[in-house]
């Protein structure tokens, strides 16, 4: 999840699933989002 005002990015299982997989697509999606925020 990134919040655009404060320039932060929270990635996890918490946040994708609770298991491996949900921790690593939500990971995927913080670096897609952060990579998009520095373009």
């Amino acid at each position: 999840m990134l919040t655009p005002l404060d320039g932060i990015v929270f990635a996890g299982d918490a946040f994708g699933g609770p298991r491996v997989e949900g921790a690593v697509l939500s990971g995927l999606a913080a670096a897609q989002a952060v990579s998009e925020s520095l373009s």
